[in-house]
């Protein structure tokens, strides 16, 4: 059976979607989450499916709405449950497709999707993966943060640069430039998802323990992009029963371009078909 390559959310918005498959029998299936800026096919997600795959996962992708090939005004949501909503009518796509429920995830303000989808319907979840997950908004204008209230009432889709040190997005030079190349890279978001991103990291602090998904971190300590310390003291919050943090000592913010790229997708691999699989 064919997956849609387009999926229309309640509100009209048609969403990109994919799916690689391996070779054989799918062991579990992961749905992966871009972060801010970014679409599902740039050049982190594209090396980690490959990954995945060889490891014999089922991957989907798709690319978040004002992003990419997804329809809805650029870099806008109007909310933060209409963005979280649209993920979790893809995670039903994808169970209904596979069989079986799929882990998500996501990386930046993907993982920070994934983690607020998993504590908004726990039984859609079965397991997260977040890397470099947006638990810290520091790297942001100060000054953007600042006016951002009196700017989202006023302009709420005015696009605005937040200040973020993309040169920091890995330590490969050559993946570096490929990756802030891709024409569908977009520098600049709007004040509403801006605020809707906030909102949502919000929510998710304030109900830590409530999370109950099997959740499997990395995050790299030279992360400029979304510092660590936000993970390092949001984790122990967290209230699933089982967890790990993985502390990738010198790594960037992308870390499926990083050079710890390949065991990673190993044990992410290994936590999916754990934790996920359908038997």
């Amino acid at each position: 059976m064919d997956f849609p390559e387009t999926l229309a959310t309640p509100d009209g918005v048609e969403l990109h979607a994919w799916r690689r498959l391996p070779a054989g029998e799918p062991a579990a299936a992961v749905l992966l989450v871009h972060g801010l800026n970014d679409h599902s096919r740039a050049l982190p997600y594209e090396r980690l499916a490959t990954r995945l795959v060889d490891h014999g996962l089922a991957v989907y992708g798709f690319d978040l709405r004002g992003h990419g090939r997804s329809g809805g005004p650029r870099m806008y949501a109007p909310s933060w449950p209409a963005f979280r909503g649209d993920l979790l009518q893809l995670a039903r796509a994808v169970a209904e497709d596979h069989g079986a429920r799929p882990a998500l995830c996501g990386l930046s303000l993907g993982g920070l999707l994934c983690l607020s989808a998993a504590l908004a319907e726990p039984m859609a979840v079965p397991a997260v993966v977040a890397m470099a997950p947006a638990l810290d908004a520091s790297a942001t204008s100060p000054l953007l943060r600042a006016l951002l209230p009196l700017v989202v009432r006023i302009a709420p889709r005015l696009r605005l640069d937040p200040g973020l040190d993309m040169t920091g997005v890995t330590r490969d030079e050559a993946a570096r430039a490929e990756y802030l190349a891709d024409a569908l890279w977009q520098s600049k978001l709007t004040p509403a998802l801006g605020a809707a991103a906030i909102a949502g990291l919000d929510e998710l602090l304030a109900h830590a323990g409530d999370l109950q998904a099997p959740l499997l971190a990395f995050h790299g300590t030279a992360d400029r992009i979304v510092p660590i310390a936000g993970t390092r003291a949001a984790f122990p919050r967290f209230g699933s029963p089982v967890k790990r943090l993985v502390e990738l000592e010198g790594a960037w913010h992308a870390l499926p371009l990083e050079p710890e790229a390949a065991a990673m997708a190993g044990e992410i691999a290994a936590f999916v078909r754990a934790h996920a699989g359908r038997g």
